[in-house]
């Protein structure tokens, strides 16, 4: 029987008036584990991971996992919650890099995310009603483009356009990271990418 992907969970919560994400899911690379992302203003405030070492293959696996994923949410909800103000104070002073505020001004763009190169979410510009899906779209995709690098001779993806019925999507590697800028829908690719290539050079 083939790996089946347990389902993760998505939630949010609001502490002294701010907006707080989080999210947990399972992934194989580049060890099994699951892994809760909370996030606040665009980023990524926490972070708690635990590795799997039991199977992939059984149904009974992929119950016990989508049980250790809605555990562990509850638990990091409940860290939140008990320590919000220390987790906030000693993550939201981060400075966003140069060129990300340079290409936030690029007309056209709706969002901007960040992503390590393992594919989680390291901050993102703004949250709204589409952020979630794209970000499933674009884990997807750099987990896709890391396995396609491993076991073929294509080399590693530094920039590709994505378009689906519901988004355009510009996604380009800077150093260890991955940048997804997200279009309006007036607004086409090919007018965009030279001037974040402007901003990058």
């Amino acid at each position: 029987m083939n790996f089946v992907q347990p389902a993760g969970i998505s939630s949010n919560l609001t502490w002294k008036e701010k907006r707080i994400y989080l999210q947990t899911e399972f992934a194989l690379r580049p060890k099994p584990r699951i892994t809760t992302t909370v996030s606040c203003e665009g980023q990524v405030i926490h972070k708690t991971e635990e590795l799997w070492e039991g199977g992939l293959r059984r149904e009974e696996d992929k119950k016990k996992l989508e049980g250790l994923i809605r555990k562990q949410h509850k638990q990091v909800r409940l860290l939140v919650r008990n320590k919000g103000e220390e987790i906030l104070a000693s993550h939201m002073t981060k400075p966003l890099p140069k060129f990300w505020q340079e290409i936030c001004k690029i007309d056209g763009i709706e969002n901007i995310f960040a992503f390590d190169k393992e594919g989680k979410l390291l901050y993102q510009e703004r949250e709204n009603k589409d952020s979630e899906r794209i970000k499933e779209n674009v884990i997807a995709t750099i987990q896709l483009a890391n396995f396609l690098s491993q076991v073929s001779k294509l080399g590693t993806l530094n920039k590709s356009t994505i378009q689906t019925s519901h988004f355009k999507l510009i996604l380009f590697q800077r150093r260890d990271n991955f940048f997804v800028v997200h279009l309006n829908e007036e607004k086409e690719a090919q007018e965009v990418i030279p001037r974040i290539e402007a901003v990058l050079n």
